[in-house]
C-alpha cells in the first residue's frame, strides 16, 4: 500500500512539473506573438498571420537578449524565460528590417493590381 502511494505521489509531481511545462511554454508563446504584434504596430508592417507575428516576437527575443548581453546590459522584466523590453527591442530591429528588405504590398483601389509600396524618396 505504501508503494501505491508512493508512486501516486511521484506521478502527480511529474504531473504537476509536466503542466507547469506546458503552461509556461504557452504562456511564452503568447508574450511572443503580443510582442511580435505591438512591434509590427509600431512599424507599421503587416505582412503574414499570426504565425509570422509569433516567429517575429521569438526571433526578436533572441535578437533582443544576444544585443543584451553583448552589451552587457542586464535582461529586463524576464516572463518564463522571456526578457519582454530586450525582446520588444529586438522586434523592432526586425521588422524594420524586413520592412526595407521586403517593402508590403498594396491593392490599388481602382484597378485591383497588386504593387509594391516602396519607402518614399529622401
Amino acid at each position: 500500500m505504501a508503494i501505491l502511494l508512493l508512486i501516486a505521489l511521484i506521478l502527480l509531481v511529474l504531473a504537476m512539473v509536466v503542466i507547469r511545462t506546458v503552461i509556461g511554454l504557452v504562456l511564452m508563446l503568447v508574450l511572443a506573438a503580443l510582442i511580435g504584434a505591438v512591434a509590427q504596430s509600431l512599424v507599421e508592417y503587416k505582412r503574414g498571420g499570426i504565425g509570422t507575428t509569433l516567429l517575429i516576437g521569438l526571433a526578436g527575443a533572441a535578437i533582443g537578449a544576444i544585443g543584451a548581453r553583448i552589451f552587457g546590459l542586464p535582461l529586463l522584466l524576464v516572463i518564463e524565460r522571456l526578457p519582454l523590453i530586450w525582446s520588444l527591442l529586438g522586434s523592432l530591429v526586425l521588422v524594420t528590417a524586413l520592412k526595407v528588405v521586403a517593402p508590403e504590398e498594396r491593392k490599388d483601389e481602382i484597378s485591383g493590381v497588386r504593387q509594391r509600396r516602396l519607402p518614399p524618396d529622401v
